[in-house]
């Protein structure tokens, strides 16, 4: 695992990929929070099984942390245009996550296919704890991207 991570910090100092803060998306003002909610729901899913949310955490968790936050506000009935915003930041925060993803993967070619052959092999179902602990290390070194 120690080589393992080595590898993953010698290639993730050679990524010029580096965090930004993001621009939030606008919303038109009469878009359906509710379709939207749905919407990036989907998309967030989309990104998961791309490994999006280890390739890219920071931005991954903060579109969460939005998305969440304006599906609760639609839940308690906020304004439309409160509920949108959250969404922009959550949409914009998804973007970025999915812009860095790729470059990440790139430079980590062989640790991202490992992952996937892992969850392929149902790692999750048969040593979800090893699974836990190698996206832990990945993430350590991909967070900041």
């Amino acid at each position: 695992m120690n080589k393992s991570l080595s590898v993953l910090t010698i290639s993730a100092l050679a990524l010029t990929a580096c965090a930004s803060s993001t621009k939030k998306y606008d919303y038109p003002p009469t878009t359906n929070a509710t379709t939207e909610i749905e919407k990036l729901e989907g998309d967030m899913a989309v990104a998961m099984r791309a490994q999006v949310n280890v390739l890219s955490p920071d931005h991954y968790a903060d579109a969460r942390k939005k998305l969440d936050q304006a599906k609760k506000e639609n839940q308690d009935r906020k304004s439309n245009a409160d509920v949108l915003e959250d969404l922009g930041y959550a949409k914009a925060d998804l973007d970025a996550a999915n812009e860095v993803a790729p470059r990440v993967e790139a430079a980590l070619p062989e640790i991202v296919k490992a992952r996937s052959d892992a969850l392929a092999a149902e790692a999750v179902r048969l040593r979800n704890g090893d699974l836990i602990d190698a996206d832990s290390d990945l993430k350590k070194v991909t967070v900041g991207f």
